[in-house]
């Protein structure tokens, strides 16, 4: 198995949310090139299941768990199974996310509220989640939303909406981060 010297995550343990294909599977490589277990976390069994075969390939330990990660129980179950099969969580890659493209002006409200859901409130379930896994579990939180480049090109109207929630997604993940590391900071000083 490949991996480099400056990213040796061998022993850590990592779920991807949205890892079953895009910017989450690609999460998911990188991290079981250093030698992390990862646990993919998607909707999508078919795409996940073969993500998890392809990782097992390269060596490490991996699972997949359906979840959606707009809805609290799955989510905690989620996180419970993932620590139970690792019996630990060392990395959270919040990568899930949605886009339900229509102009602006015509997007109905049950679409954005379903983007909510998943893109910014998933995001803090995830993490709210992950960070009470156990005393172990690192301040390390990224999120990347999976959009379409040619919709940046074309202009399309829709994107004010998008632009709202990668920059609250980017804010809440900088806040939990700052927290999260702040709090593990406070715990090594005393």
């Amino acid at each position: 198995m490949p991996t480099t010297k400056l990213f040796n995550l061998y022993n850590k343990n990592a779920l991807v949310t949205g890892g079953a294909a895009g910017i989450g599977r690609a999460c998911a490589t990188a991290l079981a090139m250093g030698g992390a277990n990862i646990a993919i976390v998607d909707l999508d069994e078919v795409a996940g299941l073969k993500t998890v075969a392809d990782l097992k390939a390269m060596g490490v330990d991996a699972l997949f768990v359906a979840c959606d990660v707009s809805d609290e129980q799955q989510v905690n179950a989620m996180t419970t199974t993932v620590v139970t099969h690792f019996g630990s969580l060392d990395i959270a890659i919040n990568n899930a996310g949605i886009c339900i493209a229509r102009e602006d002006q015509t997007q109905p409200k049950k679409d954005w509220d379903k983007m909510l859901a998943v893109n910014l409130t998933g995001v803090w379930l995830c993490a709210k989640s992950a960070g009470g896994a156990d005393d172990k579990t690192a301040a390390l939180w990224w999120k990347n939303y999976q959009y379409r480049l040619h919709s940046l090109k074309t202009g399309r109207r829709w994107l004010s909406g998008l632009c709202l929630l990668q920059s609250g997604g980017s804010a809440l993940n900088q806040g939990i981060g700052l927290s999260v590391g702040r709090a593990q900071y406070q715990r090594q000083l005393y």
